[in-house]
Order: structure tokens, then sequence, then C-alpha cells
């Protein structure tokens, strides 16, 4: 049995999931994030390095696979058969497909709200950033279909701060011999 961690990003639950809980067999289309898609230190316990046996397709695009779980690389970089790719694993509901490649399949072994800090970018573009190094994960027994009405940890009160729920953490156990499709 392999243990997976996988984002499962709010918006994507809000919008088409289906809330689950942990004991629950799941089956979900992944993508692998690369590294630099999220703040290295806050997330390096999230880090999985899987290979993409076939390396990039025609079109472009990368799979890439593990004990049990296949998943679209995304990124613009080439890689050869065999490649080992690391990055971060995301649940991803509007087209994260390829026709003939089954979505990963287990059993939720650990659930976590994911609260992140964000403080207005400081070059004046008044856009929100994620803060490095600010992120909260409470554990949950089922994941909520709403996240904008969940408590959050105390913040500071300054102008320009503010955390938002922005997911929850999966600990996706698969099966190391059903290899997907």
């Amino acid at each position: 049995m392999a243990l997976w961690k996988i984002m499962y990003d709010s918006w994507q639950m809000e919008c088409c999931g289906e809330p689950f809980s942990v004991g629950d067999e799941v089956s979900w289309p992944l993508l692998m994030l690369p590294s630099t898609a999220r703040d290295a230190w806050t997330w390096q316990d999230c880090l999985t390095t899987l290979e993409a046996p076939d390396g990039t397709a025609g079109d472009g695009t990368t799979l890439v696979r593990g004990p049990g779980l296949v998943a679209i690389r995304t990124g613009e970089d080439r890689v050869g058969k065999g490649a080992e790719l690391s990055g971060y694993l995301s649940v991803e509901r509007h087209g994260g497909t390829i026709p003939g490649v089954s979505p990963s399949a287990g059993t939720v072994r650990s659930l976590h709200v994911v609260t992140q800090g964000y403080a207005v970018d400081p070059a004046g573009s008044g856009a929100y950033e994620a803060v490095p190094d600010e992120r909260w994960l409470s554990p949950v027994d089922t994941c909520p279909k709403w996240f904008t009405k969940l408590a959050q940890p105390p913040a500071p009160r300054r102008e320009g701060y503010r955390r938002v729920a922005t997911g929850v953490l999966v600990g996706l156990a698969t099966e190391e011999s059903g290899r997907p499709s």
C-alpha cells in the first residue's frame, strides 16, 4: 500500500465535488503541479516524486505514475522516457483527464482543512499573495462542501492580511499492485 498527500482545492470541491470522509473509497483525476507552483518550504512535506514511464507525449502532456496512482504533469518541460519528476498532487475536476487513462483510486486515510495566510502584494498591485510558511492544517473527519464559513485560526489585525481555507489535504492510500491503465 502507498500513501499519497493530495490537495483538493476549495473551488474544485465547491464547484463540482462531492464531500467524502475518512475511510471512503474515492476516484479522482489528478494533476502533478511543478514544485515551483507552491511555496517549496511551506509545502515540502507534500512533495511527491513520480516516474514518467513514456516521457512527454506528442501533445505535450506527461503522464506520471506511482504505485496505484497516475497523474498528468503540468508544465512546459519536455521529459524523456523514464524520467523522475517532483511536484505536488492536486485533484483536477476540470479537464484533468486523458482518454483511456483511469482516475486514481484509493481509500481516504486522513483529511486536514488547509488554511493559508495571504497579504497584499507589496509591489502595489493590490492582489493578495500567499505568505510563505503560513499554512495551518486542521484535522477533520469529513471534507466540507463549502469553505468560506469555516472558522480560521486567529489572524493578526493588520491591513492587507487575511487567512483563507483553501481546501483539504487528503492522505490517500492506493494499492501498489493496482496500477491504473
